[in-house]
């Protein structure tokens, strides 16, 4: 078994796998709940699926040239030209 010093403390590589597992095992419901969502819970969920969809939104809005141009540019294809300020537009 391997074993490294970590600040002067010898820890196992093991370690790791062993405390994901103890967490595993003591987060499993062992019997059930007998519980229920109210409709209060049912409106959290609802507002946090619209805030996600809108934040999305918005992001993409924000970032919508630079994607473009990626895609763009994964497609082979040209950069649209962008006029310079102070150029006449056509």
């Amino acid at each position: 078994m391997k074993k490294r010093v970590v600040k002067g403390v010898c820890v196992s590589t093991r370690f790791p796998c062993f405390l994901l597992a103890l967490c595993a095992v003591l987060l499993l419901p062992l019997r059930e709940a007998h519980a229920y969502i109210d409709a209060g819970s049912g409106s959290i969920i609802f507002q946090a699926l619209i805030g996600l969809v809108l934040g999305a939104v918005m992001t993409l809005k924000l970032w919508w040239t630079k994607l473009k141009i990626f895609v763009l540019s994964l497609l082979g294809k040209k950069r649209p030209a962008t006029p310079a300020p102070g150029d006449p537009e056509e």
